[in-house]
């Protein structure tokens, strides 16, 4: 072999390495930001949970410094009454079975729905599209 073709096939080397350097970095550079676009989309959806619940707490906080909510829980939790009121105790019947569970309704968090898995190829045809933001 000559010195030129020698050197022609070093530069091919040389150029296929640069080449198969540059689609590593370029993979890498895109998983790396498919990773931070979920991350991102995850932490969107952790900040929404919150507000909802933050919302939830402050209507509930509302709600229990009315009169009415204060009035009702007397009249539950302490047995009280007013004095134009008559209170009458039916027989057969738990105390306050009804009121608790409707207590545990109200006060219970709900349980997140989980939204459809994709399937592995619907991942990835998201992926080829660029469609990160849609679940």
């Amino acid at each position: 072999m000559t010195l030129q073709s020698t050197q022609k096939i070093i530069g091919y080397i040389l150029v296929a390495a640069v080449f198969a350097f540059a689609i590593y970095s370029n993979i890498r550079l895109a998983i790396r930001n498919y990773e931070l676009r979920q991350t991102v989309q995850s932490s969107k959806e952790e900040v929404e949970a919150l507000k909802r619940r933050n919302e939830k707490l402050r209507l509930l906080l509302t709600f229990y410094e009315t009169d009415e909510y204060q009035e009702v829980e007397a009249k539950r939790r302490l047995g009280l009454k007013r004095p134009d009121e008559t209170a009458v105790l039916v027989s057969g019947l738990p105390a306050n079975s009804l009121a608790d569970t409707l207590e545990d309704f109200v006060y219970r968090e709900p349980e997140p729905v989980q939204a459809p898995q994709d399937t592995n190829l619907q991942r990835w045809w998201k992926y080829i599209r660029g469609d990160y933001s849609k679940k």
